[in-house]
């Protein structure tokens, strides 16, 4: 017995396209599920990270004024307490003024003044002003760890600083001790000049201050 239309027909040419058309698109919605939830995820972080470098910042000035009291004098970062201030310090790099220190996806720079205005980043036979420091903090990996940079001194005047374009970015690119602009209460030792990146640095004040 013969078999009769024993081939399968043909699949319509339309038919095709249809369905390479939805394989098409649910490739790429998965493609935007996944773009979007890295990049949900990055900004999470980003803002996490921010957040716990203010934190860190304020923390700071509590352990600055706890040394003074022991010392007579600011510290400088390889002075501090790490288990106080959470902020692992890292030798000086060449060309530096002092260490650097990292937590959390943020870097740290502290600097004292001498009594002719120069910054101090390291111990030295001189003895650094009574009344003066600043710190900065800003990203390790621009874009993946966090974006601002941000200031704070002994008066725990925070601010913020939107680094746009990655100027600040990783132990090797870090901020002068001049970036800071003087405030209401005082005025910082060193000079800021208005030349380059300096002249268009806006600092903007970080809602709740004081530590």
């Amino acid at each position: 017995m013969s078999l009769i239309n024993s081939q399968p027909a043909p699949r319509d040419s339309r038919q095709n396209g249809t369905v390479l058309i939805e394989a098409v698109i649910v490739v790429l919605l998965a493609f935007a599920a996944t773009f979007f939830w890295r990049s949900g995820g990055k900004s999470d972080r980003i803002l996490r990270n921010e957040g716990n470098a203010i934190e860190d910042l304020r923390a700071l000035v509590r352990v600055q004024t706890a040394y003074r009291n022991s010392h007579s004098r600011f510290g400088f970062l390889d002075e501090l307490d790490e288990s106080q201030t959470g902020w692992r310090v890292y030798p000086r790099r060449r060309g530096e003024s002092g260490p650097s220190a990292i937590r959390g996806g943020y870097c740290l720079a502290l600097y004292l003044s001498s009594d002719a205005g120069e910054e101090m980043g390291l111990v030295t036979g001189e003895k650094p002003r009574d009344d003066f420091w600043i710190a900065y903090a800003w990203p390790l990996e621009f874009g993946l760890t966090g974006r601002r940079l941000f200031s704070i001194d002994l008066d725990g005047t925070l601010r913020a600083w939107e680094n746009q374009l990655g100027t600040f970015d990783g132990p090797d690119r870090r901020p002068a001790a001049a970036m800071a602009p003087d405030t209401e209460s005082r005025q910082y030792p060193f000079h800021r000049g208005n030349q380059g990146y300096l002249g268009k640095v806006r600092w903007r004040p970080v809602e709740g201050t004081r530590p």
